[in-house]
């Protein structure tokens, strides 16, 4: 899969401490969700979501609206 670069730039600190690495849950609202994938050994608390559409920059979520996203891929 590739990763738009709007993503990788957004995500930019994460990716150069662990490198590109994203799963695509899959669109809502007309964006791309991508969520960041932290290694196994690393202790996160909420993920780490980029909404993106083409053309525009990506957006950074986290927190209980990034819980929100997720669930709702989780539910459907």
């Amino acid at each position: 899969m590739e990763i738009p670069a709007a993503v990788l730039k957004s995500a930019k600190g994460l990716v150069d401490m662990y490198g590109p690495n994203f799963n695509l849950l899959g669109t809502q609202e007309g964006q791309d969700v991508y969520q960041f994938v932290f290694p196994d050994d690393e202790k996160t608390g909420f993920p780490f979501l980029y909404l993106y559409e083409k053309g525009k920059p990506a957006l950074e979520v986290t927190g209980f609206e990034a819980l929100e996203i997720v669930t709702s891929f989780l539910v459907e």
